[in-house]
């Protein structure tokens, strides 16, 4: 279990965000873990169960082609929830997805082995449009990748998708698997002109079509020799 404090005297959305996103359609998983939230007269208590960062348990899970993809598939899932609903994280980053290394439950929700949640809302900031809508913030205060356009107008949703690049590309050095097809897909999202980076949502169909080439790849890899 894991007991995170927030003071309301800060003014973070943390609370909000996860308070909203556990409230997605039930077609929809959310990408926060399942949490519990206790308000007091000058903080919101965050009551989670504890789950270990992907950067310090990827490698070790990651022996099977499919499970490597299927990790990408979740985190660029996690993004896509996120700017669907007008949230920008703002720190995406290797160390802010978290594991789930067997079953566990809490409360009423169940948690499923090898699903990833994403964590540390802390920056995030909510809009009243999404992607596409060229908002831009002024008060950066900057994530784990510095904003190659610079911090002075940020457009916080394609940070998110610059930011997940980066944190695809971290974590190709953990795995054995790494596709040629891969340098590209993440060169895109890394684009150091946020013009040139595709949206979430081109993001999530490119990743798509980049699976279905992979497929055949996939299944021959995964094969364990008799």
């Amino acid at each position: 279990m894991v007991i995170k404090v927030v003071e309301k005297a800060r003014g973070s959305k943390e609370a909000q965000t996860i308070m909203s996103l556990q409230r997605l359609p039930s077609t929809s998983r959310s990408p926060v873990i399942p949490a519990e939230l206790v308000e007091c007269e000058k903080s919101t208590l965050i009551l989670m169960p504890y789950l270990p960062s992907v950067s310090r348990y990827f490698w070790a899970a990651s022996e099977a082609h499919s499970f490597f993809l299927y990790a990408f598939t979740q985190m660029i899932a996690a993004v896509e929830a996120l700017h669907n609903n007008n949230i920008a994280h703002l720190d995406i980053a290797i160390t802010n997805f978290t594991f789930v290394q067997s079953d566990i439950k809490f409360g009423s929700v169940e948690l499923k082995k090898d699903d990833i949640y994403l964590i540390d809302f802390d920056t995030t900031k909510h809009f009243e449009s999404g992607p596409g809508s060229n908002i831009t913030v002024t008060d950066f205060h900057g994530g784990h990748y510095a904003p190659p356009e610079g911090p002075e107008l940020v457009d916080p949703y394609a940070y998110d998708v610059f930011s997940l690049g980066m944190t695809l590309r971290s974590l190709t050095k953990f795995s054995q698997y790494c596709e040629p097809e891969f340098e590209p897909f993440i060169e895109t999202l890394s684009a150091k002109d946020p013009k040139q980076r595709p949206s979430i949502h081109q993001v999530q169909r490119k990743w798509r079509s980049l699976l279905y080439l992979l497929r055949p790849r996939i299944l021959l890899q995964d094969c364990v020799p008799i």
